[in-house]
């Protein structure tokens, strides 16, 4: 019995430790849209899994960060209909968005490195996010250099 305990409390904090750098990661993806104004971006309905129809991406990953349980049915206005069809999550949204907004800006030249589970080391946060975009299952390890 001792033997499974101590197996299961490195199990847990692991779990703990990658729920925590989940919540971080979306800080800093939630955190590029809070300030931007997205109605000075085109008009590109959304429609929420709430029945609410948002002005663009933007618009939608906004309210996405504010409220998780917000995701995509469908591109275009909602009318009225139920969503309980096929969802796309609102976090692929927010990923997606921040992507396209990493590459229009660019990143920092800050240092503030990230270990990233394919073991490369990254100069900052940004960095790292612009290559999750072509990479979406990189995670980060710790927030250091990877050792050599």
């Amino acid at each position: 019995m001792l033997r499974y305990i101590i197996l299961l409390v490195p199990a847990i904090f692991l779990i703990v430790l990658a729920e925590e750098y989940e919540r971080e990661r979306r800080g800093y993806r939630c955190a590029m849209f809070l300030g931007h104004h997205c109605f000075g971006e085109p008009y590109d309905p959304q429609c929420g899994s709430n029945n609410m129809t948002y002005y663009n991406k933007c618009d939608f990953a906004k309210n996405h960060c504010r409220v998780r349980t917000i995701h995509l049915a469908h591109n275009g206005t909602c009318h009225g209909e139920s969503q309980e069809g096929s969802l796309t999550h609102g976090e692929w949204i927010v990923l997606q968005y921040t992507c396209e907004m990493l590459l229009l800006k660019g990143c920092p030249d800050d240092i503030a490195e990230i270990c990233a589970s394919n073991g490369k080391t990254y100069n900052n946060e940004c960095e790292y996010e612009l290559q999750r975009c072509m990479h979406p299952e990189l995670t980060i390890v710790k927030r250091e250099a990877c050792l050599a």
